[in-house]
């Protein structure tokens, strides 16, 4: 859980393993996540203050958003896919 954070990378997942993320309380992330597809569970959830800029595909098995717009999301030239399918 990240909260009031400013975080960058990949995070990389091996596997069958599982990440799960939280982004609160103004918190920003500047990366991706789970590019390799190959994640079991790979979730994101992120408030309404935060905001997460993908540099890379971005492949979760969940995303819980406050933002329903997903407006704290900026996708750029990739893609953001949420259990197969692509969302933005």
């Amino acid at each position: 859980m990240a909260t009031n954070q400013k975080l960058a990378g990949l995070i990389y997942i091996v596997s069958n393993s599982s990440i799960s993320l939280t982004l609160k309380t103004n918190s920003v992330f500047t990366g991706r996540v789970n590019t390799a597809n190959i994640a079991s569970s790979a979730k994101v959830t992120i408030d309404f203050s935060s905001k997460w800029t993908l540099t890379g595909n971005t492949y979760l098995t969940s995303l819980t958003d406050a933002d329903a717009t997903y407006s704290n999301i900026t996708v750029g030239t990739y893609n953001l896919f949420v259990g197969g399918a692509k969302l933005l």
